[in-house]
């Protein structure tokens, strides 16, 4: 699967065999958290992230039930991204996809990424969370 270096959409493996022959994901570089205490840059506030998740994806699909079980729908949106035809990762259910926070429309999930970081390289995954007043990728 396809990646983002340098901000741009490659094609370029990113996998790392290791010599027992097992392969190795490198990590997302977006590790943020969302705080109710002051300790981060986000703090929880209704109507402030969006996640974006896949139903169809077995480690995904659990944030969206989480949502469900806490109570979060009137508070955080969930966006349903699929897998792409046109490999370029996620890319939304619905067709082009207005970016809460930004006056960008989008087709695919890596395009989010890149407006919260231009120049990044990092797999682009689900679940995903989207900060729409720093506009940028919390994790």
């Amino acid at each position: 699967m396809g990646h983002l270096l340098n901000g741009e959409w490659s094609f370029e493996n990113r996998l790392s065999e290791t010599e027992t022959g097992f392969y190795v994901k490198k990590p997302s570089q977006f590790r943020n958290w969302i705080t109710n205490d002051g300790t981060s840059d986000y703090p929880a506030e209704a109507g402030r992230y969006v996640l974006y998740s896949s139903i169809a994806c077995p480690w995904a699909h659990r944030t969206a039930l989480y949502r469900v079980l806490k109570k979060l729908e009137d508070i955080i949106p969930l966006v349903n991204t699929e897998q792409s035809s046109a490999d370029q990762g996620w890319v939304f259910v619905d067709g082009p996809h207005d970016v809460p926070g930004t006056d960008k429309t989008v087709n695919f999930l890596h395009e989010i990424y890149a407006l919260g970081d231009p120049g990044c390289t990092t797999r682009v995954t689900v679940p995903m969370l989207w900060d729409t007043k720093t506009c940028t990728v919390v994790s």
